[in-house]
């Protein structure tokens, strides 16, 4: 449970019946939206709300409410409710709830009291507060409502833009998808950073689906981007991101020079970025091996906390029989993995390093089954653990199945960037 969960008066309990209540109210503000108050979808979203409504508790019902009236302001175009509160009405002390709120990362609290000094906040960051309110509370469709109304209300605005885009995607990533073509169509009306992410939401649809695509086209609109991203007002941690979405989908394009490029210029803005780093890393990898673990170092220096910097690391210093180095990146990265298959590969190096360090056969032995159990689809673990069990029996010499790093790297590439992407965004 987090923080914002288990505060203040105003946090309600976010269950089945809050987050289905929540999606009403937003298929009723999209329809009155496009004028069809009277229509009989509409009926049926006030029927289901009427349902809804006598499940919730009190401080759920009035958290809704406040959902339902600040959605009216969207649509009243940030203009004051006529029976509302004037800008006379809210006192410094309302303020100053407000500015504590926001402080202690009370988002439910932050809503209400937004709602009370709402005639005296301008409108922009009236809507960017609400944002990055819900953003923290985790309701993706109502964020992307409000990042929405932000990039409207200040359209030259790349940060805000990008972060309409981040929500739509989220939320909706069909409909992102659709909004992500059209800024391609014409990328010198919109952000550079905001046509580099678009520009990758494409690419990973078409890698996803596996449809062929306009290979040139999508390069251009890279290289673009790039050329602007250096002339336009943009933020370091916006820099980075688009230098690092634009190496990983170059590398995909098969053009690892301009990849290369992109991290070096990334990083010479931000030289501590991790995600550059381990990108960089990961390009790397296979290739220059050396300065593939330097850069590795580097992100691990950082305390990053994603597994790949850790996970190749000890596949590198494994490789060159440094087996107690391997050990120590190995216990880094374990507690980082996400997926079984990385935990079983980590499992497997601890064996082969412990054997080779003259481990206990027991403990070695535990430590290979332990690997097959966690992926068991995995055949090279399974020759390892049968070339330890060879070699106590004195059929065979010790001699391990160890994966080279060029095979690694491909084999993990897309889960970690992947990882890496969620990480910049």
């Amino acid at each position: 449970m987090t923080r914002a969960e288990t505060m203040g008066p105003y946090t309600p309990t976010i269950d089945e019946a809050y987050r289905q209540y929540a999606d009403l109210l937003l298929q009723h503000h999209r329809l009155s939206s496009e004028g069809k108050e009277e229509d009989l979808d509409t009926e049926t979203v006030e029927d289901e709300m009427s349902r809804l409504w006598a499940r919730l508790n009190p401080i759920q019902k009035q958290s809704l409410s406040g959902l339902g009236s600040d959605l009216n302001w969207v649509r009243r175009r940030c203009q004051l409710a006529p029976r509302g509160r004037r800008p006379e009405d809210v006192t410094p002390q309302e303020f100053q709830t407000l500015i504590e709120s926001k402080d202690e990362a009370d988002w439910h609290g932050l809503l209400h009291h937004l709602r009370v000094c709402a005639p005296k906040v301008r409108p922009f960051p009236l809507a960017y507060l609400r944002a990055s309110a819900w953003s923290a509370i985790q309701v993706p469709k109502v964020v992307s409502v409000f990042y929405d109304l932000a990039a409207e209300l200040e359209p030259s605005n790349g940060s805000i833009a990008l972060l309409a885009l981040r929500a739509a995607d989220q939320a909706d990533p069909e409909g992102a998808l659709g909004r992500a073509r059209r800024i391609t169509e014409e990328p010198y009306r919109h952000p550079a950073v905001v046509v580099t992410l678009a520009t990758a939401m494409q690419l990973r649809e078409f890698e996803d689906k596996g449809t062929p695509f306009d290979r040139q086209r999508f390069a251009e609109l890279l290289r673009s981007s790039l050329g602007r991203i250096r002339l336009e007002p943009t933020s370091d941690a916006e820099m980075a991101m688009t230098y690092q979405l634009a190496a990983t989908w170059f590398e995909s394009l098969d053009e690892p020079q301009e990849a290369l490029s992109c991290y070096e210029e990334g990083l010479r803005i931000t030289p501590e970025n991790e995600t550059l780093l381990i990108g960089l890393g990961l390009l790397l990898y296979g290739r220059d091996d050396e300065r593939a673990a330097s850069t590795f170092t580097q992100a691990t220096k950082l305390d990053s906390p994603l597994v790949w910097p850790y996970f190749f690391l000890s596949h590198y210093h494994l490789l060159r029989r440094q087996f107690k180095e391997s050990l120590r990146f190995g216990l880094l990265a374990l507690p980082r993995a996400t997926t079984n298959q990385v935990r079983a590969e980590l499992l497997e190096w601890f064996a082969i390093c412990q054997s080779e360090l003259s481990y206990p056969d027991e403990a070695v032995r535990a430590m290979f089954r332990e690997a097959t159990v966690l992926d068991s689809a995995n055949e090279r673990i399974a020759r390892n653990l049968q070339a330890f069990e060879s070699t106590r029996q004195g059929v065979t010499q010790q001699k391990f199945d160890i994966e080279p790093a060029q095979s690694l790297k491909v084999r993990r590439a897309f889960e970690a960037r992947s990882s890496l992407g969620r990480m910049a965004a």
